[in-house]
């Protein structure tokens, strides 16, 4: 179990774990709706499939970006290591060079709107993976100074 689940299970109140519930409940409703809306209404399906395969692809920002904290002052450093630079140069290749062809291949009708969900997939995985680090090094930062005001 990481820090901040163990720090949440015993700092917080109910509130706090029924609205945790309650979100996630709402998106899989969400998520339901989607693939009611693809079937009835026959909406394309893979298009919500270009988002899944750009957040999975998101995930390895993980490896690239790694934030730290100043536990002094709480300040927050994003660094960044070689692999980001691939990673980047990779993903303009497929954004410009192979993702239209491969896409084309397919007969995919609507190219640029695959491309940009696949990235829209790909950046809001990535806030989201840099953003759990940072809830990660505060809630061990704030366990420490619980930790070190009982001592």
């Amino acid at each position: 179990m990481g820090t901040k689940r163990k720090f949440i299970t015993q700092f917080a109140d109910n509130r706090i774990k029924r609205s945790n519930l309650i979100i996630r409940i709402t998106m899989l409703v969400m998520i339901v709706i989607v693939f009611y809306d693809s079937y009835v209404f026959r909406t394309p399906l893979y298009y919500v499939i270009f988002a899944w395969v750009g957040a999975i692809v998101g995930k390895l920002f993980f490896f690239s970006h790694k934030v730290q904290v100043n536990e002094e002052n709480l300040e927050l450093k994003l660094t960044t290591n070689r692999g980001s630079i691939v990673l980047l140069l990779l993903l303009i290749v497929v954004r410009f060079i192979i993702g239209r062809r491969v896409l084309e291949s397919f007969h995919v009708i609507e190219i640029s709107d695959a491309l940009y969900l696949f990235f829209i997939g790909i950046y809001y995985t990535k806030w989201k993976v840099i953003i759990n680090q940072i809830d990660e090094l505060y809630y061990q930062v704030l366990a420490n100074l619980n930790k070190n005001k009982k001592q």
